[in-house]
């Protein structure tokens, strides 16, 4: 929290597991991940020059952001913090689940 304080108390200790992220993530990234031409889901990779800002990416960025900004929990953090007995959490990953579920149903209607 104390990162983001950039007016009072601020701690820039936060860089500095970034920059170790990026460390880890780049040599990933550009040996693995790059090279890869289909998803480990199965589904084509979007080419690099796709640009297509449609209204499913917009409503998908603004539920996004929305659910963030009230629940005060990113998901990636959420679901590593499931082990820490926080019921917030808890119901956080759950409404998220099923969000992702009734998301992909709606998805397949509409295909």
């Amino acid at each position: 929290m104390a990162f983001l304080d950039i007016f009072g108390q601020w701690d820039p200790s936060l860089a500095f597991v970034m920059i170790g992220a990026l460390f880890v993530f780049a040599p990933c990234y550009h040996l693995i991940i790059k090279k890869r031409k289909i998803a480990i889901n199965g589904d084509a990779i979007a080419p690099k020059n796709c640009n297509k800002i449609d209204a499913k990416l917009t409503v998908g960025a603004i539920v996004f952001g929305i659910g963030w900004g009230l629940a005060g929990f990113c998901p990636g953090p959420a679901i590593t913090n499931i082990g820490s007995g926080n019921y917030a959490v808890f119901a956080f990953v759950a409404a998220m689940i099923l969000g992702i579920a009734i998301a992909n149903k709606c998805l397949a209607l509409r295909s």
